[in-house]
């Protein structure tokens, strides 16, 4: 997975900038400029945010499907091994005769 697209790098970046956004307005409140930038700052959050969730529906969905179809070979795979051992005890059959 690139670096870029790494959740926990993602969201470490995220916690930063929403941190600088508070420091830039605890030390000046009343700085329009600093408040413009918080407020782009926190539009753009929540776009990501939202980019954030799709994803985690998206990996959701997929891990669900996954699961799926590891149980349906995990029981493909116990009744072909049901179905061996018999034709193996019919085999010692035919072959202990």
């Amino acid at each position: 997975m690139p670096e870029s697209n790494n959740p926990q790098r993602r969201l470490d970046r995220a916690l930063a900038r929403i941190e600088a956004a508070a420091s830039r307005l605890r030390d000046g409140a009343t700085d329009s400029e600093a408040l413009a930038a918080a407020v782009a700052e926190r539009d753009e959050l929540r776009r990501e945010i939202a980019g954030l969730r799709g994803e985690n529906q998206k990996l959701a969905t997929q891990l669900k499907d996954a699961k799926e179809k590891t149980k349906a070979t995990q029981s493909s795979a116990g009744q072909i091994a049901k179905r061996l051992d018999g034709a193996m005890d019919q085999l010692k059959l035919v072959l202990d005769n």
